[in-house]
Order: structure tokens, then C-alpha cells, then sequence
């Protein structure tokens, strides 16, 4: 098999290539045995899976791929959508084990041992690992819909084949989850900062935190519960989510080759450069000059900006690719850092529930503020020069970003906006949009194997074989295992993007 982009490193006592094919029977024996682990290390090994919601695994990077982020340029492999599985077996066996042996640790009887204590107090490990956990059940769910939840994580107890829960109980329970991990915070305490590299033990930004998760999950609700969408993001706009580029939720690789940028790996070390910009999102930005594209692409040598098709056949590949725009220099520095979740985002999803009526705000304030806070922190990311602020303000008020019109059109510049923003955040999220709001415009590829963008991933293979009948009663609950099956909250037909 073809390695073609991502590889991340994961250090726990060692280093650890992740990857769609390995099983990491390598690592340690057993390494959420509480009586050799500590918090802290359970901890920063969890935090190591973060930047997989943005790039995925080793051979296919399908959540840049979904949102048509990225499109090959050396060989054609999964942009015509030919592998949509998504393996969920070692977020299991290790991140969601590890961030819930921390949470028993901090409930049992170890909890005032040192391998416990050196990590930080215990309200603030449960609360802190319970609003991962939720963020990674979250990714979960919303790539495949049905999961194992309810039942998960309990393997030291003999159940070894959970049931898979509909995707409704498990929102259900994560925004549950969520508001008690929200009341365990003590921001008179903190974490030990060396082993929470995303925030640094900072206890008031992980807050933040856990209502911006509450926000994303309300905000998605919009379409199937309403009114409990709105209940939930009410109380989570109350207790304060990220609205600073101070809080934003990032990860930064290490500048050495035990955890290096995954763009880097391709494009240095290995010399490969399998990916570069796609068509969608460069076209869509071209249209309306947005200044990002500065922070996001290179001119080719004709002095414009130029991506490549997404869904082409390999042969056609030689026709795009001598006159293509390439990632910013910066994207690929070993040592790189990518936002996760942003202030950007959060405003713009702020903006969508003003507009719906959710919230006591002014929804072309909030629009505003969020393409003010991404133009910010993309040329922060790429240490770039910003645009002025006169040059900021005729963007704004340009016809195709000015917010004006009908509220489905203010709608559709909302999610125009959370898509140029998501490029390289939050790939699950960006596709949720896409899937929820039907825009921005996103053409599947003339050579595609598919009618349309995925719907959602497909459970994998190694996965349905170690609990064959709990799978079987999914595709029963929720429909055939396939791209067109939609998960819960995802109702509308997205019928005007489908292949012509």
C-alpha cells in the first residue's frame, strides 16, 4: 500500500507511528494498567490523537477529503471516494480507556496517591478528562452515527461486546456529561502544565472549552430537536465559550522527529507532496478575494491562486498539476502549529443561533467578530502580515460576504464563512456543516465513485468483525452500512450537490 500524507507520532514511553492499518500492539504490555500509569502520562498520550479530527489516518485523510479541503496531485487514491471506512477500535482500546482510567483513578482509591496527585486535583483531572472524552465520543458519532457509548469502556467488567447506541442517547448523554464535568472545574486549582501541552493546566480556558463542545453539539440539533438545541446552547452561551484567539484550542508538533507535522513528514522528510489545495475551497475564496488565501496557499507561477479538482481520474492528474497553488510554507514547518477549535468558529456558530432567534445577540455583530477573529489567527498561525483594517472592511461589506438578504441567505453566508475558517481545523466539523446546511456549494468530482459527498463514514471491517451483532442491530436501527445512511440530527436532502 501507498503511504501518501499523514503520520503522527505518539509518545507515551516510546514513539508510535498511528495508522489506519496498525493496532499498536507495540506500545506496552498493557499500558491503562492503573497500577503502573500515572494521570498525567494516561493524559498527555490522550491529547496525542487531537490533530486526527483534522488530518486522520496515515492513507487516507478523509476528513480533508470530505469537506474538499485538499485533492491529490501525484496519484489518485480516496478523492474519488473509493474508502469511506473509519476504524474506531484504538480510540477505544486507548485514548477513550486512557481518559477514563483517569477518571477512576480520581474516584477510587488511588486517588491520593502520588500517581494521581502529581497530575493536578482531582475535580479538575475528572472534569478535564470527562471534556475530551466528550470530544472525542462527539467526533465519533458524528463521522459513523451509531457507536458503542453506553455500554463502551467497560471491558475490566467482562462486556466485551457493547451495544452501539443511536446517535440521539448519545447526545443526549454527552451534553449531560458535559454540564457535570463543567461544575467539577475549581480554576483555584490547575493541571500540571507539562503534561497539558494544549492549555497548560489553565483550568478557566478548558472551560471554555466544555461549553464550545456544548455549543457544537446544540447547534446541530437545530433541524431534528429544536427546542432542546436551543435549551442547551442558551445555557452554554451563558457559562462562556471560546471567544478570544488567546483560547483557542490548538496543537502544536513538536520541532523533532518523535512528533513532527504530518505535512512536513510528506513534504520534507519523505519528499512525497501527494496533497495540495483543492479547487472548492480555492474557487470559493477567489470568488470574493478573500485575504486568507494569503495565510492558506501560494500563487503558482502565473501569479494567481489555482487548486486542483478533487474526484479526477489519475490519468487527468498531469493536467492540473504543473500551474497549482501549494500550502503555505508555514503550514509545513516541522514544528507547526494547527488550530483544533477556534474563537472563529465559535462566533460563527454563535451568529447561526442569533439568527435562529436562540440567543440575545446581534447576528451580523457575532458574523462579523468571527471573520475578524479568523483573519487574526490565520496569519498568526503562517506568522504572516494581517491585512489593514481598511482592507478588512472592504472585504466585509463586498457583495458574497456582506451579511444581507433573507435569513437562508444570511444562513448561507454564515456557513460560507465557518468553511473558509475550517480549513485545517476541525474536519469532522467542517463536513458536519456541510452535511447539515447544504453549503457552501460543494461539487462532487466528474470521476467520483459516489452520487455525492459521503453522508457518513462506513464502519470498518476489523471493527464489525469483534462484535458482529451489535453492528448487525445498527444497520437495522439506523440503515444500511453506507454513504447514504445520514446520521440523526443530519434530516435535509442535499439533492442540489449530488453528482449531475
Amino acid at each position: 500500500m501507498k503511504k501518501i500524507l499523514y503520520k503522527v507520532a505518539v509518545l507515551l514511553a516510546g514513539v508510535l507511528l498511528l495508522g489506519s492499518c496498525g493496532d499498536f500492539d507495540n506500545i506496552n504490555t498493557d499500558p491503562n494498567n492503573p497500577s503502573e500509569a500515572t494521570t498525567e502520562a494516561l493524559f498527555a498520550f490522550s491529547l496525542r490523537y487531537v490533530p486526527y479530527f483534522v488530518m486522520q489516518r496515515s492513507y487516507n485523510p478523509e476528513f480533508l477529503l470530505f469537506p474538499r479541503y485538499i485533492a491529490e496531485r501525484q496519484n489518485v487514491q480516496y478523492g474519488r471516494y473509493n474508502d469511506t471506512q473509519f476504524s474506531s477500535k484504538n480510540y477505544y482500546r486507548y485514548v477513550l480507556k486512557n481518559l477514563q482510567t483517569i477518571i477512576n483513578m480520581n474516584e477510587g482509591s488511588e486517588k491520593s496517591t502520588s500517581n494521581v496527585e502529581s497530575f493536578g486535583s482531582n475535580a479538575n483531572q475528572i472534569a478535564t478528562a470527562s471534556t475530551l472524552k466528550d470530544y472525542y465520543f462527539m467526533g465519533l458519532t458524528d463521522a459513523l452515527g451509531m457507536i458503542p457509548y453506553s455500554e463502551a469502556l467497560k471491558g475490566d467488567s467482562g462486556n466485551y461486546a457493547p451495544k452501539l447506541d443511536a446517535q440521539k442517547d448519545i447526545y443526549y448523554g454527552l451534553e449531560a456529561d458535559l454540564v457535570a464535568a463543567y461544575a467539577k472545574f475549581d480554576e483555584s486549582g490547575s493541571l500540571n502544565s507539562s503534561y497539558d501541552y494544549m492549555y497548560k493546566g489553565d483550568i478557566s480556558k478548558w472551560k471554555k472549552l466544555n461549553a464550545t463542545l456544548r455549543m457544537m453539539l446544540a447547534i446541530k440539533l437545530a433541524d431534528v430537536d429544536p427546542a432542546t438545541g436551543k435549551a442547551w446552547f442558551q445555557q452554554a452561551y451563558k457559562d462562556g465559550a471560546i471567544e478570544s484567539n488567546d483560547d483557542n484550542f490548538v496543537y502544536t508538533f513538536y520541532g523533532n522527529s518523535d512528533n513532527e507535522n504530518p505535512l512536513y513528514t510528506n513534504v520534507v522528510t519523505e519528499g512525497r507532496k501527494d496533497f495540495c489545495p483543492s479547487t472548492d475551497i480555492v474557487d470559493i475564496m477567489n470568488k470574493v478575494e478573500d485575504p486568507r488565501r494569503a495565510a492558506y496557499f501560494t500563487k503558482n507561477a502565473n501569479g494567481i491562486y489555482k487548486g486542483i479538482p478533487l474526484g479526477i481520474l489519475p490519468s487527468d492528474v498531469t493536467n492540473y498539476n504543473k500551474d497549482n497553488s501549494d500550502f503555505n510554507p508555514n503550514m509545513y514547518k516541522q514544528g507547526s502549529a494547527f488550530i483544533i477549535l477556534s474563537a472563529a468558529r465559535t462566533r460563527l456558530v454563535e451568529a447561526e443561533a442569533a439568527l435562529r432567534g436562540w440567543i440575545d445577540a446581534d447576528a451580523k455583530t457575532l458574523y462579523e467578530e468571527g471573520i475578524r477573529l479568523s483573519i487574526a489567527a490565520k496569519f498568526d498561525l503562517v506568522s504572516g502580515t494581517a491585512p489593514s483594517e481598511s482592507e478588512i472592511s472592504a472585504y466585509l461589506a463586498q457583495s458574497g460576504v456582506a451579511f444581507t438578504g433573507t435569513d437562508a441567505e444570511k444562513l448561507n453566508l454564515i456557513a460560507t464563512q465557518r468553511y473558509i475558517n475550517g480549513y485545517f481545523e476541525d474536519g469532522i466539523e467542517a463536513w458536519s456543516d456541510w452535511r447539515r446546511l447544504d453549503a457552501p456549494d460543494l461539487t462532487i468530482g466528474p470521476s467520483s465513485l459516489l452520487e455525492h459527498i459521503p453522508y457518513r463514514c462506513t464502519y470498518d471491517d476489523g471493527d464489525r468483525s469483534e462484535n458482529t451483532a451489535a453492528y448487525a442491530a445498527a444497520d437495522q436501527a439506523q440503515g444500511a452500512d453506507n454513504t447514504d445512511t445520514r446520521v440523526w440530527w443530519d434530516v435535509k436532502d442535499n439533492a442540489a450537490q449530488r453528482k449531475q
